[in-house]
């Protein structure tokens, strides 16, 4: 028998792709994130926190413009999330502790409706 190793970036890729919610990612996911470098465990936990608060399917941080990183921070301000089968712009902040596995301040600010004619264009699928 052969084992496969899924890393954890993958792992919670996955997950969070399959529409998993964030209550249901529990302690794997979790684990899989404290073994990210700090950078994706950031944009991991705050892309759960997004999917938890807009109790939404998925969320594509980058969407319509790169994610800016300051210390434990995610800004952004071009992110895209599926609720319902529909896109909608979204806009957020995300302020973790220094180990990054908990949310300290998260700000958000829902957008419009992205038509589906845009959405290949912007890597958003059904």
């Amino acid at each position: 028998m052969t084992n496969i190793r899924i890393s954890p970036l993958w792992l919670c890729l996955l997950l969070i792709a399959s529409g998993a919610d964030a209550a249901s990612l529990g302690a794997k996911a979790a684990a899989s994130i404290e073994e990210m470098v700090p950078d994706e465990q950031l944009v991991q936990r705050c892309d759960m926190e997004t999917l938890e608060r807009l109790d939404a399917e998925r969320v594509l941080p980058y969407a319509f413009a790169p994610i800016e990183y300051e210390k434990n921070t995610v800004i952004a301000a071009g992110a895209a999330y599926r609720r319902a089968g529909k896109w909608y712009r979204l806009q957020f902040s995300c302020v973790a502790s220094s180990d990054n596995l908990s949310i300290q301040s998260y700000r958000f600010s829902k957008g419009d409706l992205v038509p589906r004619s845009e959405w290949e264009s912007h890597n958003l699928f059904p």
